[in-house]
């Protein structure tokens, strides 16, 4: 499998294809069977891998509107279900004969994970992130006003667009 992978060098060539197979680039002078790693990067740690391709994302997301997991999709591609699942979000796909998501609170408002603090959004957050939404302001300044992070204000947004697609296809209504 061919893919677009950081080179390591500062020149105009930045993304370089890598053969992962054979570890073979077309750049001479190159790592050859091994992971490029980043100048000043701590060569012991395990290496992120690669941006999903377009290829694999379609890939993705045919899989999951056929019905696989998100675990399995993630295994045959070799990244994360999160990574899968956060794809499959933007684009609104979802397994077939998918249940309702149940939109009641259960459990605490925030939690560690991870070593980081994680909030719910409460309901009367989802009122005011739509409002600001439909009044064309943008994540990030959605995100200063609700004390969020830009890149979870699009995710809640993809979700509560989620749950009305659902809604609308059961012919269910809010």
């Amino acid at each position: 499998m061919t893919r677009e992978f950081w080179s390591g060098q500062q020149d105009s060539n930045l993304h370089q294809p890598i053969d992962f197979t054979t570890g073979d680039s077309d750049q001479p002078g190159r790592n050859r069977g091994e992971s490029p790693v980043k100048p000043g990067c701590d060569s012991d740690r395990p290496r992120k891998r690669p941006p999903l391709s377009a290829e694999e994302k379609a890939f993705a997301i045919e899989k999951r509107e056929l019905g696989w997991s998100c675990e399995r999709i993630a295994r045959s591609l070799g990244c994360s279900a999160g990574s899968v699942s956060w794809h499959c979000l933007q684009v609104g796909a979802d397994p077939p004969n998918a249940k309702p998501i149940d939109t009641s609170i259960r459990g605490p408002m925030a939690v560690v994970r991870n070593g980081k603090l994680v909030r719910r959004y409460s309901p009367e957050e989802d009122r005011k992130l739509v409002a600001l939404s439909l009044s064309g302001k943008t994540h990030t300044e959605i995100g200063r006003e609700l004390g969020r992070r830009p890149n979870s204000v699009r995710g809640r947004l993809m979700t509560l667009a989620r749950h009305e697609a659902r809604l609308e296809a059961r012919g269910g209504f809010r």
